[in-house]
């Protein structure tokens, strides 16, 4: 129960931090990052569902390591998903901006 504490903590402040655009430097490119965190996660949903059908994930009623796994799994592929949406956000946005400037100059030069 402590490891999933932290891990939804971790995947709180992480979320936050990039829809605050605190996550990224200037010059990186968030396509990477998603592509990467989704990857990964998968992977590990992939190795929790091994895990679970050759009978590891619990032992003495309880969640063992391998639990872990998906633990994981789910938070990079929620971290990639949260990634790509602030991605397509952003793009939205800049897209807006453009269109707003077209209009404002054409305003100006009447």
């Amino acid at each position: 129960m402590i490891f999933i504490l932290a891990v939804i903590s971790i995947m709180i402040h992480t979320i936050y931090c990039v829809f605050n655009d605190g996550y990224f430097g200037i010059n990186n490119n968030p396509k990477q990052y998603y592509i990467m965190f989704g990857v990964i996660g998968l992977f590990n949903v992939f190795i929790g569902i091994m895990n679970t059908t050759s009978g590891r994930l619990y032992s003495d009623g309880k969640l063992d390591l391998p639990a872990c796994n998906y633990i994981c799994g789910i938070m990079f592929v929620v971290l990639g998903a949260s990634i790509f949406i602030k991605h397509l956000i952003s793009k939205s946005e800049y897209s807006e901006d453009d269109e707003d400037d077209e209009y404002n100059e054409d305003e100006r030069m009447d």
